[in-house]
């Protein structure tokens, strides 16, 4: 009965009426609220079409509907949980509570005397952006807090108010307008270019929707940070290199975020110029190989060229390299190099460091 009363309004309301109506909300005999709004030229009530109008009947008026309407789910227990501790007790918005944390919002959205709408993205949801943009948004906390505040409308927006709002936008406590919309293909809320996928978690301080999406939008999110190693890894041209960091695990060392280092890397030119026999026996002995690579390493600094040029015509050009052997720095027809090798590009920049290309694989001393 509940349902079947949810489609009845207690008066004669004919679809121009209906119309005018559009962007509001109407009780129904049921007790609860329909959302009216447009679509195009539909008359949409709630997610469903109205597709035929005004069938006259002796005490009343028919209008068709593509869907049956659902009320809204009644519960007569009151909420006990403010909406960051009803995300934590759900256990899928792991990431969502995680990033409001980041980004010192857990007070605000816990504050009992304000009341908000929270459209809340699902750990799949985050999933989705990959580990690289979640590791840079909670890494760029002002970028994370804009997100995340565009998320969330002040005051409470139930799910059929909301449907009334098809087609408009919502200003978010970011200050961004984000679209409020119903797709008539699937019968379902979107919010920016997500689906809403539940609706209505009622909490102390406000209500909950559920979102399969994080909702981006206009907001520039920094590049995903790249270590020495990725930039590498990137470039193509230093896969022998690569493999070599590798096989000692010196790609773990240099793609370390919490520190900085100056790398001299050979390419695969550099590497070509010695013979195949010597390279396959530093690949067989992993210590040699380690030696070899952190004599092209200066630990813990990053020194740009400049720099290394003002160093090699000082009176001490020597630096000493991460296996402690000394390596000099000199300056030939303007071009720098370190030892015999050449410095054929300089200053590639990583987040822990910078990159210094070499034509040359550097033999630390014997």
């Amino acid at each position: 009965m509940t349902i079947l009363t949810y489609h009845v309004l207690d008066s004669r309301v004919e679809s121009g009426a209906a119309v005018s109506a559009a962007g509001s909300t109407v009780e129904t005999v049921n007790g609860a609220s329909i959302g009216l709004s447009l679509s195009g030229d539909d008359l949409l009530v709630n997610t469903a079409t109205v597709t035929q109008v005004d069938i006259k009947a002796s005490n009343g008026v028919i209008h068709v509907i593509d869907a049956v309407l659902m009320p809204p789910a009644q519960s007569d227990e009151m909420p006990t949980m403010n909406i960051v501790e009803t995300a934590v007790a759900a256990g899928n918005f792991t990431t969502l509570a995680a990033a409001l944390e980041a980004a010192n919002l857990v007070a605000a959205l816990s504050d009992e005397s304000e009341t908000y709408t929270v459209f809340a993205p699902t750990d799949d949801a985050f999933a989705a952006l990959g580990e690289e943009t979640i590791n840079t948004l909670l890494n760029n906390t002002d970028v994370l807090s804009e997100i995340l505040l565009q998320h969330v409308v002040s005051g409470e927006v139930d799910a059929v108010t909301a449907f009334s709002l098809n087609g408009t936008q919502a200003e978010t406590l970011s200050g961004n307008m984000i679209d409020i919309m119903i797709d008539p293909e699937t019968d379902t809320l979107k919010f920016g270019d997500a689906t809403v996928t539940m609706t209505d978690i009622m909490t102390t301080n406000g209500i909950i929707h559920v979102l399969d999406t994080v909702v981006v939008g206009d907001v520039q999110v920094p590049a995903p940070a790249q270590s020495l190693v990725d930039i590498a890894v990137a470039d193509g041209n230093f896969t022998t290199l690569v493999a070599a960091l590798q096989t000692t695990g010196l790609d773990l060392v240099l793609a370390d975020m919490e520190r900085e280092f100056t790398v001299f890397a050979p390419n695969d030119a550099a590497f070509d110029k010695l013979d195949e026999a010597t390279v396959e026996a530093l690949f067989a002995d992993a210590e040699a190989l380690s030696d070899l690579l952190l004599y092209h390493v200066l630990p813990d600094t990053t020194v740009q060229s400049d720099a290394a040029i003002a160093l090699a015509n000082s009176d001490n050009p020597d630096i000493t390299m991460a296996n402690g052997d000394v390596a000099t720095l000199s300056v030939q027809d303007s071009m720098l190099y370190i030892d015999q090798s050449q410095v054929t590009t300089a200053n590639v920049a990583a987040d822990n460091g910078v990159i210094h290309v070499i034509d040359t694989v550097l033999m630390p001393t014997p």
